[in-house]
């Protein structure tokens, strides 16, 4: 497992942070990752979002999926199989 955060700067009133984190289980059949950020924009309206994804590798292959959204109602869903 593990946890990333970035901050950035144009230092001219845009800024951004974002946090993630991801990880596997004990037998690496499960996998998945989170992550938020939020945006300060100096010209417009600041937006955040947030999303996942996780994936499962069964005997007949992979089941993943993914979420996000964020403040300007953008929500988005998907998911896929493989094997």
């Amino acid at each position: 497992q593990s946890i990333d955060t970035q901050i950035s700067s144009d230092f001219k009133g845009n800024n951004q942070l974002n946090v993630s984190s991801s990880g596997y289980s004990d037998n690496a059949r499960v996998s998945y990752s989170v992550n938020t950020g939020y945006t300060m924009n100096k010209a417009s309206k600041d937006l955040s979002y947030v999303g996942g994804y996780a994936s499962y590798e069964s005997p007949w292959g992979t089941l993943a999926g993914s979420i996000s959204a964020n403040s300007d109602n953008s929500r988005q869903v998907s998911l896929s199989t493989d094997g």
